[in-house]
């Protein structure tokens, strides 16, 4: 046995390149190179750069699903008939046999017919994944923006090109990751400007938004979202304190004049937009002030007036005319008045109501109408208990404007859960601190009332059930539940509808009461009339009304163009960049918190409850954002901003890396094991480009992700074939070898007689029982009987063996299992990280464990000291418990000896007898398994070894890496 050698020592430069080889794998030792093609294969590596990468490892439980996905491809019907034909002989041949004789052949059939019925739907599946890959192949070059659209779409493929969740998430379109960036580089005035070029309410919205962008923000899946509306406060608010007021230019260049009807968030969107395409606007608002609901239906202590009132005048500065006081009754008569366009969006403002007894007292008020005639000066009365009933943030206003009234007790009544309620979740925590009081999952039955003045709430109990429409699930009164609030004043909440003094006559509605538009036009039933904002959708957000009107106004602008109105969404924009949480290398930084009066003292009065970021809060906010789109940031990878040409440039190459990624990705993750060739044939991508994609995928760890979820080993030298792959040639041998005995089966079982040779089973014992009767039987004068049934039998050994070949010499992994257990296998997790896995000597090719069973004592030294659980000891003389020896059997065994078995017969044969083959006596007391994926080569179990001699293990190490590697580490230490 040779002696183990001492690793030589490298200087560092040639270390380093050997530790990157290691890294992607090495070249094992049975792949050497022979020296005489050692430039050859150099020339390979520098010139085409022939990947390295083989060491993406996999669970070995992944096997056996891929064995079965593989299998699928094998057509098995002729197995299925040929085994049909084996099962039905056994009802028609005289020897009876025990059912347990046939268990292993009906469950072969079994699973057979079960890979019968999933083979079709699996074969769709692949011509489906095919029809993909072609499509997106063909447009890899050409297209590679489309190609990466469609990779995500179709194949769930992930990419950083793209707009960002936030982006998408916001219905007015705001390039949110762009300017949260800007901020963090301190360049505030850029930063308000780029948002002021999609809407004129960083303010407002900055105050009011529910925010959908931070809830798609993926900051959140590592703390906490980027607090992304208060930085668009903060823009606003910086711009006002410098005092230095941007004034734009108005560029009305147009002849054609639009009109808009109403100054609510909709109307006022859709003129900004207008009005910076060159349009003149002219805004009909029939309130005296402008801003609908921002104005009437939205307290000043969260929007003070004079924050709305300077946005709405930028818009105004950009050309837009306000002409308040002055209802529109018909839309399209205005078309008749020298406008050639009318964009409607007068909201919905009128609050729903109960319809239960006694909403008619006295002291009963509907929750616009309330906030309404509060926000125009009305006083009111309400007594000292309040009930607001509702969820939503009309409720929430509602409440906290009763208790700046005096009221002393405010009780929000929701018959859902608390995270059910619609309200912004920092508005529903407001109003708490302040002592608002929460009575969920209560609905009102009844209104009491005496003297026709409120005096209670009468509410039930409710519980939650099914989910209904919405998601949510549908609240169901408990019997019997019922209870009384004493109040002075109730508010309902519970919605909002069109106000009956803003229906047009000349403009059709649905069913639901709601403007009844063209989803891709906005346009009404009436050429030139649009709409859009709640007076469409019903009652949503302030942000999704000030996106419809934008909407609106591209249709408008084409409408009056003359073209065809379509909103042709760019491949770009519908490319959604994520990142990995675990890869975004995002700084540790909590959320910033607003900060805000105290709640005893603000409940009391209508300042400004929110106080604002100031600027290092903001820059610090900003820099918690993770930049999902590479895209979106424009600066290089070393933080260099750069202009936008060179921008463009930059990105048409990382798209073209992107989609060319994604390609090999989704191959590889369903196709498996794949080398660098087979992917430049089933991609077209370059070889070399292959190659750097596998290197720069390794390092990022997403293909070892892949190989844990899905089984796979990545290839990139010369290899044998896999374990699945031989077991995939060995069920297509079986079919082959059972289609070519079927004839001459069906010819002997056509000529059998029961008298003769009694019942033919499929258990291997059962075959060696009949083939004596076999024999005596000829066909066409020729015995053939005896041929046919040895091949049939080796054949089913071998089918029943397929699961168990699969985890033969998989790592940690005993074959321990029957075939009744194929589909629940507890197979340890032996893998580790990556980086760990580059130590183990015998992985890399650099060391072998050596056994010398007639030495060993079977004393399990080695397994019970060995520090990384790589070694198995199993007394031979204690056999796997599929096994069960007769006395008889175990008898003829020598004393004091044990049998090492090579093979043994059929998992399924209960009793081997004939079919035991012993390949040799052996004087030793145990057999050893190492496990030489967990070998780390300490050497440990040759100490610890008392077996006699010098033990009877040893490890050699062995410093041979293939000359081609010594080479290339040579060089590039010169």
């Amino acid at each position: 046995m040779s002696k183990s050698t001492t690793p030589p020592i490298l200087p560092p430069k040639r270390k380093r390149m050997l530790d990157m080889i290691l890294a992607l794998g090495g070249l094992r030792e049975e792949q050497a190179i022979p020296p005489s093609k050692v430039n050859e294969a150099i020339s390979d590596l520098k010139n085409e750069l022939s990947p390295l990468i083989e060491t993406i490892f996999a669970f070995p439980e992944s096997y056996y699903t891929s064995f079965q996905k593989s299998i699928e491809q094998v057509d098995i019907s002729s197995e299925i008939n040929d085994l049909s034909i084996l099962q039905n002989a056994i009802g028609t041949l005289e020897e009876s046999i025990a059912p347990s004789d046939v268990t292993s052949l009906s469950q072969l059939l079994e699973l057979f017919n079960t890979t019968l019925e999933t083979s079709k739907s699996a074969d769709e599946e692949r011509l489906a994944f095919e029809e993909k890959i072609q499509t997106i192949k063909s447009l890899i070059k050409s297209d590679p923006e489309t190609a990466l659209y469609q990779l995500q779409q179709n194949l769930n493929i992930t990419t950083r090109y793209g707009q960002p969740p936030c982006h998408v998430a916001c219905p007015a379109g705001v390039s949110t990751q762009r300017f949260v960036n800007l901020i963090r580089d301190k360049r505030f005035d850029e930063a308000l400007q780029l948002m002021r070029s999609t809407y004129p309410f960083p303010g407002t919205l900055g105050r009011v938004c529910n925010a959908p962008c931070e809830s798609k923000c993926q900051r959140g899946l590592i703390d906490q979202p980027i607090s992304i509306r208060n930085l668009h406060r903060f823009l606003a608010d910086n711009e006002r304190a410098s005092g230095k007021i941007h004034e734009p230019t108005p560029v009305i260049d147009k002849e054609q004049k639009v009109a808009v009807i109403g100054a609510g968030p909709a109307g006022l969107g859709c003129a900004y937009d207008l009005a910076r395409m060159g349009y003149p606007v002219t805004i009909f608002e029939a309130k005296p002030a402008n801003g609908g609901l921002l104005r009437y239906g939205i307290p000043s202590y969260r929007l003070p007036r004079d924050i709305l009132d300077e946005e709405i005048s930028y818009v105004q500065k950009h050309g837009v005319e306000i002409i308040n006081g002055q209802k529109i009754k018909k839309p399209g008569d205005l078309l008749t008045k020298g406008f050639s366009a009318v964009f409607v969006g007068t909201g919905a403002s009128s609050s729903l109501k109960l319809r239960i007894e006694g909403e008619d007292a006295v002291g009963v008020h509907h929750a616009l109408k309330f906030l309404d005639d509060f926000n125009m000066g009305k006083k009111f009365e309400l007594g000292k208990r309040v009930a607001v009933i509702g969820g939503g943030n009309a409720a929430i206003d509602s409440a906290r404007v009763s208790l700046r009234l005096g009221v002393s007790e405010v009780i929000i009544v929701y018959r859902r859960s608390k995270e059910e309620m619609p309200a912004n979740a920092s508005e529903i925590e407001d109003a708490e601190h302040e002592g608002v009081d929460l009575k969920i999952l209560s609905s009102p039955v009844q209104i009491l009332e005496e003297n026709g003045k409120v005096t209670a709430l009468r509410c039930i109990k409710m519980e939650l059930g099914e989910p209904d429409s919405s998601g949510r699930r549908r609240p169901v009164p408990v019997p019997d539940s019922e209870f009384d609030i004493d109040v002075d004043s109730i508010i309902v909440a519970i919605g909002q509808g069109i106000d009956a003094d803003d229906y047009f006559p000349d403009i059709e509605y649905t069913e639901w009461g709601l403007m009844q538009v063209d989803s891709n036009s906005y346009q009404t039933n009436t050429k030139g009339v649009f709409a859009g904002g709640d007076a469409v959708s019903g009652p949503a957000t302030v942000v999704k009304a000030v996106g419809a009107g934008k909407k609106a106004a591209q249709a408008i602008d084409l409408f009056l163009q003359g073209k065809e109105i379509t909103h042709t969404i760019p491949i770009y924009d519908q490319i959604i960049a994520t990142v990995d949480s675990d890869k975004a290398q995002a700084k540790e930084g909590k959320r910033a918190e607003m900060p805000v009066l105290d709640p005893e003292s603000r409940a009391r009065i209508f300042d400004e409850v929110e106080l604002g970021f100031d600027s290092p809060t903001s820059v610090t906010e900003a820099s918690r954002c993770i930049n999902c789109s590479i895209s979106n940031m424009d600066v290089t990878v070393y933080g260099g901003r750069v202009d936008s040409e060179t921008s463009r440039t930059m990105m048409k190459k990382f798209v073209q890396d992107e989609a060319e990624r994604g390609l090999i990705l989704a191959l590889v993750r369903e196709l498996g094991a794949l080398t660098s060739k087979d992917l430049t044939e089933k991609t077209g991508i370059p070889q070399d480009r292959v190659f750097l994609h596998l290197v720069q995928m390794k390092r990022n760890e997403e293909l070892v992700t892949i190989g844990e979820e899905h089984g796979y080993v990545l290839y990139d030298v010369l290899r044998t074939s896999s374990e699945i792959e031989t077991t995939i040639q060995t069920v297509t041998s079986l079919a082959q070898q059972l289609m070519k005995a079927r004839k001459e089966l069906d010819e002997i079982l056509t000529d059998l007689k029961a008298t003769d040779i009694g019942r033919l089973v499929a258990a291997l014992e059962t075959f060696s029982r009949a083939r004596d009767k076999l024999t005596k039987v000829t066909v066409n004068g020729s015995v053939i009987a005896e041929e046919v049934l040895s091949k049939v039998e080796e054949k089913i050994h071998s089918a029943v063996l397929l699961a168990y070949r699969t985890r033969a010499k998989l790592p940690s992994t005993r074959p321990k299992v029957a075939i009744e257990n194929l589909t629940d296998v507890d197979v340890p997790s032996v893998l580790e990280e990556y980086k760990s896995q580059m130590g183990y000597a015998p992985l890399l090719g650099f060391g072998t464990i050596e056994w010398t069973h007639s030495r060993c004592l079977g004393c399990r030294s080695c397994e019970l000291e060995c520090p990384e659980d790589a070694i198995k000891l199993t007394p031979v003389l204690r056999m796997p418990e599929i096994f069960e020896f007769t006395e008889e059997s175990l008898s003829e065994l020598p004393v004091n000896r044990s049998l090492f078995y090579k093979t043994v017969m059929s998992l399924a044969v209960t009793k081997p007898v004939d079919n035991v083959v012993l390949e040799r006596e052996s004087p030793g007391f145990g057999s050893v398994e190492v496990d030489l994926w967990l070998c780390v080569a300490c050497r440990t179990c040759v100490r610890r070894c008392p077996g006699p001699a010098d033990g009877a293990l040893e490890l050699e190490l062995k410093w041979n890496l293939p000359e081609v590697v010594r080479q290339i580490t040579s060089q590039s230490s010169s």
